[in-house]
């Protein structure tokens, strides 16, 4: 490593002599060294002009704490030929603001090719040296200076001139780290200062008040720029402004709502910018429009309380939202959905005020429609559900033309009513005040001529909008006119595909264009009529059918008191004689005699037999007992007490289950368990004896598991089982009808009444009677019955 002392003299062999500005490092010969190589590449060396160097180092000095290097370099300029009085020009220059700055670099931009050789005292070394300066003071416009530098220098030439920058820098770094440096010793000014100083004295008072100076200057400078940057602002606002305007403007030109402002300071609140939406949908232009009150869209239509409510609003300078409607130049309506604002300054003063309008005429016949259908569809259900809650046809009617007239607006509402010889009459109508009624009219069979009622008659609808425009027979012109019709629509009332009758409507004020919906409404209501006159039928055919039930269960009430008495009382006699003919003669009589007795005796029995079960089947109904609770279980066991003999003869076996508690009727309950029990007994299989099982299970009304029934009642299903002979269930049905037997009297005894007795008594009790069964393999009767019938 060199010694201080070798590197001193290299620097006195490069420059003739050693400025102070090394003697700080003298100490540090590795600080020394690289400080002069910085000094070597950054300005000895460097390629760059040496006036322009030395110009460039002597400004840039100005702004260095301590004057050494200014003083310094503005000697050196003295030996390039520049006067003392130029110097202090150039010191004393503010830098460049912004315009002045333009005006170098537009001198720049004059070069279109690189300069290979920068003339002295020039004005585009001029232009160079303060862009040079703004870069160095990093300003606001500082990189486009660089690249036109760049440009204009080429790259390697630029980047010797932001070496030197960065050298003069350091060096002003250097020299403020040690103040104690004095440029008095340093060769350029033992030789050039006074030159400098007699020439121009103002030299010595600038280098003696440059801090000064230059303190004023940056601080004009900083004031400078805060008012350029205030403009630049307010400029960028301005556009942005300008910007926005455009946006916005473009923005409610392209809206599809309308967008009017209106003036509240000039006289009636004129309208002062409207968009083209509003024209579109007013149908007014601009110049039709501007400088007038908004009040020329109203119409007599217009709703005058929603014109107060808007005006309140107006007045004390509020928002307001509400419907008008309101007339197109054209003098069409239309539903505007109108929206007010105030618009306020920043100081709260009102403006002017700003008005959306929508054009909500289709919503608004959306909305009227669909409520219309709503009370259309509500017509049809209402007019449905009275035939299903009531089958008084004049009800029915009444209601349908009521509501029809209601909904369609129409001024009449009829029904009328085709008799078998061609004549009608109107059996119910619904008409407006001051219109003639028709009700009760009848009309002779020229009214609907036969073609009429044959087109009706397969479905043909008649609708007229306009009657005199509209093909109609002569025949109807009179009748028509009579009653004021100017519209109509007929629609026909089929009952069983025939024509009972025609639902009419009539327009009486004006000819009406009728809507599709309104003519399906009327067919359906049609059709439902149509179900209600045949459900009324059938009303009056199951009336019939009940009193004719009702005959028929008073005469077998009779016929029980006839069996009870007339047939018993001679049976009885038959009886009695037989067996005092058998104690007394039967001795006596011979084998042929004996068989006949014994024939008649059974025939009697058979008789008595077949009367008390013919009275059993009749009491189900007439003698019936009130329910009870009553226990099944307890009354199982009572009859199989009294089947106790029947069971030791067969054999049999009776396994009984868990059995609910009921309302029922005892006796009724006894009865159905005692003939199904002694069934089950009585059809055994030869020499097997017969066994019964009886169970019962909680349902519901699918048929499976369940502990409750519909409405929360449970119901019961209780199976009576046997191993007997079994049957085809191909006679389910026939098993429980009267008198039906599938087997002969001499191979099981009975009448063929005790399981139609049970189907009875589980009907009676709101439930019912079924079996399951196969030839050989035994049957099981299942009887549902609620726990508490309804």
């Amino acid at each position: 490593m060199r010694t201080s002392e070798q590197i001193r003299l290299e620097i006195k062999e490069t420059l003739g002599f050693v400025p102070p500005f090394f003697d700080p490092a003298q100490p540090s010969p590795q600080v020394l060294d690289h400080l002069w190589q910085q000094t070597l590449s950054g300005y000895i060396n460097n390629p760059l002009p040496g006036l322009f160097k030395e110009k460039l180092s002597a400004y840039l000095s100005r702004y260095c704490a301590v004057p050494y290097c200014m003083i310094c370099h503005s000697c050196s300029l003295y030996p390039y030929g520049v006067k003392a009085q130029e110097v202090l020009q150039l010191l004393e220059s503010p830098p460049p603001l912004a315009d002045e700055l333009d005006e170098h670099l537009s001198r720049l931009a004059t070069y279109p090719e690189k300069v290979t050789v920068l003339p002295q005292n020039s004005e585009l070394e001029q232009s160079l040296l303060y862009c040079s300066i703004y870069v160095a003071l990093e300003r606001e416009q500082a990189d486009y200076c660089r690249s036109e530098l760049q440009r204009l220098l080429g790259t390697e030439i630029y980047q010797y001139l932001v070496m030197f920058i960065a050298y003069i820098k350091t060096c002003h770094v250097w020299m403020e780290a040690h103040p104690e440096v004095t440029y008095e010793t340093d060769r350029r000014v033992l030789d050039y200062l006074n030159c400098l100083l007699e020439e121009e004295p103002g030299l010595g008072e600038f280098f003696d008040n440059y801090r000064e100076r230059v303190k004023r200057e940056q601080q004009n400078w900083t004031e400078r720029l805060a008012v350029i940057a205030e403009r630049k602002r307010n400029e960028e606002a301005l556009r942005k402004a300008a910007i926005e305007n455009r946006r916005l403007a473009k923005a409610i030109a392209s809206v599809s709502d309308g967008v009017l402002i209106t003036d509240p300071h000039q006289p009636d609140n004129p309208i002062i910018y409207l968009n083209p939406a509003f024209s579109r949908i007013t149908g007014y232009e601009a110049h039709e429009v501007l400088g007038r009150n908004c009040r020329f869209l109203q119409s007599p239509a217009t709703d005058p309380e929603a014109i107060a409510k808007m005006r309140q609003a107006i007045k004390q300078h509020q928002k307001i939202k509400l419907t008008l409607l309101n007339q197109r130049k054209n003098g069409q309506h239309f539903w505007n959905e109108l929206r007010l604002s105030p618009v306020f300054s920043e100081e709260g003063d009102l403006l002017y005020f700003v008005g959306i309008q929508t054009d909500i005429t289709e919503r608004q016949q959306a909305e009227a429609e669909l409520q219309l259908q709503g009370r259309r569809s509500q017509l049809f259900a209402d007019v449905t559900l009275k035939i299903r809650q009531s089958l008084q046809l004049e009800d029915i009617l009444q209601t349908a033309v009521i509501e029809v007239q209601k909904v369609l607006q129409a001024d009449r509402a009829l029904v009328y009513r085709l008799w078998p010889n061609g004549t009608g009459s109107v059996v119910t109508e619904a008409v407006g005040q001051g219109l003639p009624s028709i009700l009760g009219q009848s009309f002779s069979a020229e009214v609907f001529p036969k073609e009429y009622r044959q087109l009706y008659n397969h479905g043909r609808l008649r609708v007229i909008e306009d009657v005199k425009k509209g093909k109609i027979a002569p025949c109807l012109v009179d009748f028509l006119r009579q009653w004021k019709v100017k519209a109509k629509v007929v629609v026909p009332i089929l009952l069983k595909e025939e024509l009972w009758g025609l639902l009419i409507v009539h327009q009486c004020s004006e000819p009406k264009q009728w809507v599709a919906a309104d003519v399906e409404l009327l067919q359906q209501l049609a059709d439902q009529i149509g179900i209600a006159l045949a459900q009324a039928q059938l009303l009056e055919r199951e009336t019939r059918t009940s009193q004719e039930l009702a005959q028929s269960n008073a005469e077998l009430q009779q016929f029980a008191a006839v069996a009870s008495h007339d047939l018993q009382e001679p049976l009885r006699k038959v009886q009695a004689f037989g067996n005092r003919l058998q104690s007394t003669c039967g001795e006596a009589l011979t084998e042929q005699g004996q068989d006949y007795l014994e024939r008649m005796q059974n025939a009697a029995q058979r008789m008595q037999v077949l009367i008390d079960d013919l009275l059993a089947l009749s009491r189900v109904t007439s003698k019936a007992q009130p329910f009870v609770s009553v226990d099944l279980a307890t009354v199982t066991k009572e009859v199989l007490s009294d089947l106790e003999v029947r069971l030791q003869q067969t054999g049999g076996r009776v396994e009984l289950g868990e059995l609910p508690t009921i309302q029922a009727d005892p006796l009724q309950m006894r009865q159905l368990l005692q003939n199904l029990i002694s069934n089950a007994l009585k059809f055994q299989r030869s020499g097997e004896p017969p066994v019964v099982k009886i169970d019962c299970r909680p349902i519901n009304n699918q048929e499976q598991p369940a502990s409750e029934g519909i409405g929360g009642v449970k119901v019961w299903q209780i199976t009576v089982q046997d191993n007997g002979i079994g049957f085809d269930e191909k006679y389910l049905n026939r098993i429980f009808n009267v008198f039906q037997r599938l087997h002969s009297r001499s191979e099981y005894e009975g009448t063929g009444i005790g399981l139609t007795i049970c189907r009875k008594i589980a009907e009676r009790h709101g439930g019912s009677i079924t079996a399951q069964s196969t030839p050989g393999q035994g049957a099981k009767f299942i009887v549902t019955l609620p726990s508490q019938p309804a």
